[in-house]
């Protein structure tokens, strides 16, 4: 949970304030202020949720001039005590402005990993009819990188001959 919230605070610090070259590396203060907030965290909290605490922490801050500059959000601001009760008790109105941060800034939640959906081997082979022996399916096999050495519809397609590892030649 701690690295969810490294992250999520780094994210939105390089978004409020600009600097697309800023690494969250945590003192030991910081790494203490942020395991008191998840001891204040209702149980059951997930990725999401974090995500909205965030849009709306930061949308409250995106504008505030400080001692430390525009946009310069200080950890402490987004994961103290006050900061969570002040969500904890915003009305759906209040809540608005974060989701309107977010669709403003057109977010998507960082912590959500997408992971690549790897074909099947009968998902490609329905591929690789689709275009048979057609100069299309030449196109359609390389840019989808089917071909396979030693898959039957590869070994009888006349395109064969342009096709080496999955490359035109």
């Amino acid at each position: 949970m701690e690295e969810k919230i490294g992250k999520l605070y780094e994210f939105f610090y390089v978004l409020v304030s600009g600097n697309r070259f800023y690494e969250f590396n945590p003192t030991e203060v910081q790494k203490k202020t942020i395991q008191n907030f998840i001891a204040m965290l209702p149980i059951g909290v997930g990725d999401e949720w974090l995500f909205e605490y965030f849009c709306f922490s930061f949308a409250k801050r995106e504008t505030q001039k400080t001692r430390f500059g525009k946009g310069k959000v200080m950890l402490n601001w987004v994961v103290g005590k006050k900061s969570l009760r002040t969500y904890m008790e915003a009305t759906e109105e209040e809540k608005y402005w974060g989701e309107e941060f977010r669709l403003r800034h057109k977010l998507t939640n960082p912590l959500f990993i997408y992971t690549k959906v790897i074909p099947s081997s009968d998902y490609k082979n329905k591929e690789r009819l689709r275009f048979y022996n057609t100069d299309a399916g030449l196109l359609h096999c390389l840019e989808m990188n089917l071909f396979e050495e030693n898959n039957k519809n590869c070994l009888f397609c006349i395109n064969r001959k342009f096709c080496k590892n999955g490359k035109c030649t």
